[in-house]
């Protein structure tokens, strides 16, 4: 999957790589859930930190698979 990219990713690379948008890009950078740095306005990002997030959500995603919260499909389905 990161084969074809650079150790230090550019804005446009994440995001193709999340299929997220810019803005969505720049939020997580801002609040620190990607780690990156800045050179001037240019955001550039580790590709290790785009892989940790990845693996992060990840693992956020499965451990709320196993919670107990209730879906509005397994309400309808217990009627």
């Amino acid at each position: 999957m990161f084969e074809n990219y650079n150790e230090i990713m550019t804005i446009d690379e994440v995001c193709e790589v999340l299929m997220i948008g810019r803005n969505r890009c720049y939020h997580l950078l801002g609040d620190g859930a990607i780690k990156g740095f800045r050179i001037g306005s240019v955001w550039k990002i580790p590709r290790d930190a785009v892989m940790e997030y990845i693996r992060e959500s990840s693992a956020a995603r499965g451990n709320a698979a196993v919670g107990t919260k209730k879906t509005k499909r397994d309400v309808i389905c217990k009627k």
